[in-house]
């Protein structure tokens, strides 16, 4: 009884740590900033969109692709974790890409 009970803790360990680590990441965009928004200039502000695109491109691939972080989200927590990690990133992007287009207007930026 208590071999069995001494074995499940462990499983339940092991898979626990397994686990924890298993949300993929996607990192975040900030929000431009007033220092941003008052020096970039015009072709910054084209660069800073072009990577704000790649980022959610990247995303967007990440999230399509079935690696073991998906995996073991699945096995953790049903995937909770994965869909809101893949949520906030995509929302970091989307502010960020709106900042930046508001500022090529402000700025009359073509």
């Amino acid at each position: 009884m208590k071999k069995t009970l001494l074995t499940t803790l462990l499983i339940v360990t092991i898979a626990s740590i397994f686990t924890a680590c298993s949300t993929k990441r996607y990192g975040r965009l900030q929000n431009v900033t007033g220092m941003e928004s008052e020096y970039l200039t015009c072709k910054a502000i084209d660069i800073e969109i072009d990577k704000a695109q790649n980022f959610l491109k990247n995303a967007y691939y990440k999230n399509d692709k079935i690696d073991k972080e998906y995996i073991l989200g699945i096995l953790g927590d049903l995937g909770i974790g994965n869909r809101m990690e893949y949520s906030e990133a995509i929302k970091s992007a989307k502010n960020r890409l709106a900042d930046l287009k508001k500022l090529q207007v402000e700025k009359s930026c073509n």
